[in-house]
């Protein structure tokens, strides 16, 4: 009898599972607009405005499980002699989505409801206990500039990518083209808003956790992806 990893494995490299991956976007943005056009109000609670909606706990979720993908990726890996440029960019990924999902809840205060200490009050555009709204990170765009740069990564670095048979850097890095429109979406919107463009187009800031979840759901897919990866690869 077939092991559940096993089982996931195959359905996920799957051609039509890829398709439905790939589709499953643009079902979510077309969603997102008719309940912004037909209920504001179902909108604001479900994506909010600067963090406050039902789906930046989605978001946390979506980096928090990534996290833990990671960390399974990495003690497969772990077990071999070689391999050590695959550990570390595994390393990497697991502690940044582990630090990303931890920042959406404030590490806590979102949930425990505690007052923001002085140090982060003085300093953070949101009087929050998180980093990425500190005035120097916030207030020269960085997090956007952080957003173009991965979004455009994700969505087009599958065009680079050769099947070659093995586990190199290349194929945990570079995304599936079943991915793309997790991350092109994004790409576009704060490309936009970089260069004032969005505005005249209707878009503004409001719709960040709209574009940030499916953001955090694109991850997912890699830590997913590359978790069954390294289990075929190396049983």
């Amino acid at each position: 009898m077939k092991s559940g990893i096993s089982e996931i494995k195959i359905d996920l490299f799957s051609l039509k599972t890829r398709v439905l991956i790939f589709f499953f976007p643009i079902l979510f943005f077309s969603s997102s607009y008719f309940i912004f056009i037909y209920s504001p109000p179902v909108y604001q609670k479900l994506f909010g405005v600067y963090e406050r909606g039902f789906f930046e706990w989605v978001q946390f979720l979506c980096y928090f499980i990534s996290a833990c993908f990671g960390f399974q990726t990495f003690q497969i890996l772990r077990k071999k002699t070689s391999f050590n440029t695959q550990k570390l960019l595994i390393i990497l990924f697991t502690l940044g989505c582990g630090f990303v999902s931890f920042e959406e809840i404030s590490w806590g205060q979102h949930i425990f409801k505690w007052t923001t200490p002085e140090l982060f009050s003085q300093f953070n555009m949101q009087n929050e206990t998180n980093i990425h709204n500190l005035a120097p990170i916030h207030g020269n765009d960085i997090q956007e500039k952080a957003f173009i740069l991965v979004s455009w990564i994700g969505g087009l670095s599958w065009l680079l990518r050769r099947d070659s048979g093995t586990l190199t850097p290349k194929d945990l890095i570079l995304t599936e083209w079943h991915l793309a429109l997790y991350f092109l979406p994004i790409a576009v919107y704060y490309t936009q808003l970089n260069f004032e463009l969005g505005f005249e187009l209707g878009l503004d800031y409001s719709h960040q956790e709209t574009f940030e979840t499916m953001l955090s759901i694109g991850f997912l897919g890699i830590a997913l992806t590359n978790l069954k990866k390294t289990s075929n690869s190396l049983p």
